[in-house]
């Protein structure tokens, strides 16, 4: 599959099955609750309840990401149902922990980086606010540099935790990692991520677009339920099936390699 083709099969995908898309969608809007009570200028007392309501539903999401990986790098093109909720919840939590372990350099990063520009400014008898902005501005390029780099590793780390009965340990596997991205070839990879990476931003621009227009006639709700029912399952989806079908054409070059390599038996 080129890059046009992956591109025009996972903006297809996520009406696959309507059902399955609307179900993802009542999830992430009950994850955004709060977002909804506090549209209507309510100050909620139960934060905290709101708060583990939001983290349980975005791991069920999780969960439901790493199915749509499975389905997707095993040959099936429709959305895959829910069901087994124990096992999608299970699922989530695993992408989690792999989310956070690549996060720990970031922060290993950020605290030492934040550290040396700390020193070096304090030591040149700059001002609170001026230190404020600089070490603002350095954290946020730190951030978008590192995420730039990593994202995309990330996702083929997830995508290989899929193929292999969603184990932890081969989405740690860098070195089999980096070598599937190798047999894409770094610039497809780079190319794809890019195409993908573009498509997933408008829409996600498209959604807060929408909030902050029904934002704009006092009925942000309204902005927040289309975008938690229609526009975030659509990113995600497609975000994640983009993701599979980038894993799985690296599959069938590793197929294509291994019959070529296998001499025809002849009687």
């Amino acid at each position: 599959m080129d890059i046009g083709d992956i591109v025009k099969n996972s903006l297809g995908y996520p009406l696959s099955n309507k059902k399955n898309f609307l179900i993802l969608g009542v999830i992430i809007l009950f994850a955004e609750i709060y977002s909804i009570v506090q549209s209507f200028g309510f100050k909620s007392s139960i934060f905290g309840l709101f708060l583990i309501l939001t983290l349980l539903l975005m791991i069920f999401r999780s969960g439901y990401n790493l199915r749509i990986l499975n389905s997707s790098i095993g040959g099936y093109d429709v959305l895959p149902d829910f069901g087994n909720w124990m096992g999608m919840f299970k699922d989530g939590v695993k992408i989690w922990i792999v989310l956070i372990i690549f996060i720990i350099p970031l922060l290993i990063l950020l605290f030492v980086f934040g550290f040396i520009i700390s020193l070096i400014l304090i030591s040149s008898g700059a001002s609170t606010s001026v230190l404020g902005k600089i070490m603002l501005m350095a954290i946020l390029a730190i951030v978008g540099i590192y995420l730039i780099i990593v994202y995309p590793l990330i996702l083929m780390a997830l995508a290989n935790m899929a193929k292999n009965e969603n184990n932890i340990s081969y989405a740690l596997k860098l070195s089999e990692i980096r070598t599937k991205i190798s047999e894409i070839g770094l610039g497809n990879y780079i190319g794809w991520y890019i195409v993908t990476g573009i498509i997933y931003a408008v829409i996600i621009i498209i959604g807060t677009t929408i909030i902050f227009a029904f934002g704009l006639g006092h009925v942000k709700f309204i902005g927040i339920i289309i975008n938690a029912l229609i526009i975030g399952p659509f990113a995600s989806i497609f975000l994640y099936r983009s993701t599979s079908l980038m894993y799985r054409s690296v599959l069938e070059l590793e197929n294509e390699t291994d019959s070529s390599e296998d001499p025809e038996l002849t009687i």
